[in-house]
């Protein structure tokens, strides 16, 4: 059931980064004077919306409760996830094809995950003020400069933190398996769970930038406003230096990156299907990088295949 919810949730999330984004436009017009131009705070469209692992998934319990006609059907629905997100799914679609034949014989399903999910990283951004507008640039991840319509003058600077998505990957290109030490065939990439986090982290990226933006300069200015008080009404010099530093420490305390996120979930999957006669196998993965040394070997003795069952083993090297 929650296989098959996987588009409409998809589609909720996308409405609710749009309605995200006509509030945070309202808010920041809000804060700039009569007549200056409006910010638009309009969300990546989401071009993520069918998963080829939750659909291969259903493919493996479909088969297990001997519904093939809907077996198949979940296959026809990753074969459209190959042709309408050749962005996430560039390489060529693992034969997943489940027969019933398979089924009565014996034979090994199998299921690696590999690698490390990304991270999210800081990088700072610098805001520079000019008459009737600002200048926001950044040397990292890659260098960027961009102005922005705002009632201010010339001379104030402000800093403020973005997060962005830094790979971590795998070491991984190859899987061979062998059984009873002979091999008996190899694993195919299914997904790159790392592209489609770079995806969905893409919809909500311009939201959080143009949000920062937003509470950065309002903060800024209030606290070179502060300041200007300060040095009204502390009459030594060297008092008031230190009140404007404790200031500007409070403003860039409050504008890091939100750096949370999950650091357990892989890199990549891949799957692969074995023919075997029923009977009790010992199973190895040899993880193979793409110089063909191989990195590790995951053995499992003793696996036992029968007939008229789904046999399904899964592995991990999260290297």
């Amino acid at each position: 059931m929650e296989i098959n919810r996987i588009d409409l949730k998809l589609s909720m999330l996308q409405d609710k980064y749009v309605e995200f984004g006509k509030q945070l436009e309202i808010a920041a017009t809000a804060s700039m004077k009569d007549g200056s131009p409006e910010l638009n705070a309009e969300p990546e469209k989401i071009k993520f919306h069918n998963d080829a692992l939750a659909r291969y998934l259903s493919v493996l319990i479909y088969a297990a409760e001997r519904e093939w006609d809907n077996a198949h059907i979940a296959v026809q629905k990753m074969r459209e996830a190959w042709t309408s997100q050749s962005q996430l799914y560039p390489h060529s679609m693992p034969d997943v094809a489940f027969l019933p034949e398979d089924y009565q014989n014996g034979s090994l399903s199998l299921i690696a995950f590999v690698g490390k999910s990304p991270v999210k990283k800081s990088a700072t951004y610098y805001i520079t003020t000019f008459d009737d507008y600002v200048n926001i640039a950044s040397s990292e991840p890659v260098a960027f400069s961009q102005d922005i319509p705002w009632p201010t003058q010339y001379g104030k600077h402000f800093k403020f933190s973005l997060p962005y998505m830094s790979r971590r990957g795998s070491e991984v290109g190859r899987i061979e398996i062998l059984a009873n030490g002979q091999k008996a065939g190899e694993m195919f990439l299914l997904e790159s769970m790392e592209d489609v986090a770079h995806e969905a982290f893409k919809v909500k990226a311009p939201l959080i930038y143009i949000k920062s933006v937003v509470r950065s300069i309002v903060k800024g200015l209030a606290s070179e406003k502060a300041k200007d008080e300060l040095n009204k009404q502390i009459a030594n010099p060297y008092a008031a230096f230190l009140a404007g530093i404790a200031t500007d420490v409070a403003v860039d305390a409050t504008e890091n990156a939100d750096l949370r996120i999950s650091r357990f979930f892989p890199s990549k999957s891949f799957v692969g299907h074995v023919e075997l006669s029923p009977g009790t196998y010992n199973i190895s993965f040899r993880y193979l990088n793409r110089s063909n040394y191989e990195l590790y070997r995951q053995n499992f003795p003793n696996v036992e295949i029968r007939g008229n069952r789904l046999n399904l083993l899964q592995a991990s090297y999260l290297q």
